[in-house]
């Protein structure tokens, strides 16, 4: 006869949130809501994104509003370099993140993870260079379009 080795917390947690079978196990919503919260690194990465996602919508709804107030000539042109900011900094950040992090995961096995962390902290640099530097209006764009290719860089790992 065979005997299986189980482990103490697995009973516990088979226990605590009622498996019917060994393979299925049905969890209501309050104690799938408490198994989420009670996983430190969960709530981590919850809190983390909340902070990049907001911080992202922050850029993309206040932008329209910053450059049209300092530089109210170039509204035009705003929307138009906006527009290829978008396309050639955003789109391309994520390919180059969703590649680097499949060729580098068998050797690297966090690389998802120090990339898209990596992405936004040197992303962070040319937010400071776009909004506090007093510069031009085309270098501003040139910020702002490096800011898009490193930042958006974590949606390809996050994907893959």
């Amino acid at each position: 006869m065979l005997v299986e080795r189980v482990d103490a917390s697995e009973v516990e947690f088979k226990s605590k949130f009622k498996w019917r079978s060994e393979f299925h196990v049905e969890l209501g919503i309050k104690e799938k809501f408490w198994l989420l919260v009670s996983n430190k690194a969960y709530m981590y990465l919850l809190a983390a994104a909340f902070f990049r996602f907001m911080g992202g919508y922050s850029l993309g709804y206040w932008a329209k509003n910053y450059f049209s107030g300092v530089y109210p000539d170039y509204e035009n042109e705003f929307a138009t370099a906006y527009f290829f900011i978008l396309v050639l900094g955003g789109i391309p950040s994520e390919l180059i993140g969703g590649y680097i992090g499949d060729k580098y995961e068998p050797t690297i096995p966090g690389i998802k993870g120090y990339l898209s962390a990596a992405g936004a902290f040197f992303a962070s640099f040319f937010i400071v260079f776009t909004f506090i530097l007093q510069t031009s209006f085309w270098w501003k764009m040139a910020f702002y379009y490096l800011e898009y290719l490193f930042a958006e860089v974590f949606f390809g790992p996050s994907y893959a």
